[in-house]
């Protein structure tokens, strides 16, 4: 039997089905990505990056402080979600995600403590980038690992949030998270996907949210 590229390189196939279960990180703004064209990476504090993310999933934006919007409501058929990422705001704050899998009990996912100013909750695995001299390009669409030559390494948790503040955050497409087996959520007949901000912040890519999913059909 033929190995898939993931478990040639040690990791093995994670699909769950409780949201919790995948990774879930703290990241500024400004140091969480997206490729958005072949050379450029577009951060989640810029329009660009709902854009790019819009074309894999869904992207909306609150418009009432401490209110949950519908970002992903999705029902008649199963898929896998890979990525969510919360709204900021300019204060200190408090992200939320509620997760809603196959019209099951839904899962809060939120810090115990608030967030700094300009920080993202984000749901789903990540990778630390590799940024040229050239401010937003990047060299390839690498898979870098944890701890990697470009990686903060060991942080102290945020609120009960593994906290990647400090790194080049970028979010790897569809492609990569399937081939590379790296863990996403796996839904069969649902998906409802709701986020908040308890603060609502005056700039517009602040308010901003986005999700990353595929649908089976």
């Amino acid at each position: 039997m033929s190995a898939t590229a993931g478990q040639l390189i040690g990791i093995q196939s994670r699909w769950v089905t409780n949201p919790k279960h995948l990774p879930i990180a703290r990241v500024t703004d400004t140091n969480l990505s997206v490729k958005s064209t072949l050379a450029i990476a577009a951060s989640s504090n810029n329009a660009a990056f709902y854009t790019a993310m819009a074309l894999q999933g869904a992207a909306g934006a609150i418009t009432v402080a401490d209110t949950f919007i519908n970002l992903v409501n999705v029902t008649g058929g199963g898929g896998f979600l890979f990525h969510v990422v919360a709204p900021t705001h300019s204060a200190n704050f408090t992200p939320t995600i509620e997760i809603t899998v196959d019209g099951g009990t839904p899962y809060t996912i939120a810090p115990t403590a608030v967030f700094a100013a300009q920080s993202r909750l984000v749901l789903g695995a990540g990778t630390a980038g590799v940024v040229t001299s050239n401010a937003g390009t990047y060299n390839e669409a690498q898979i870098v690992q944890v701890s990697g030559y470009n990686d903060i390494g060991f942080q102290a948790r945020i609120g009960g949030i593994n906290n990647r503040a400090t790194a080049n955050f970028t979010l790897p497409d569809e492609q990569m998270m399937l081939s590379y087996s790296m863990p996403c959520l796996r839904f069969e007949s649902s998906l409802l996907v709701r986020v908040k901000a308890s603060l609502l912040s005056a700039v517009a890519d602040d308010k901003r949210c986005a999700a990353a999913y595929r649908l089976d059909q």
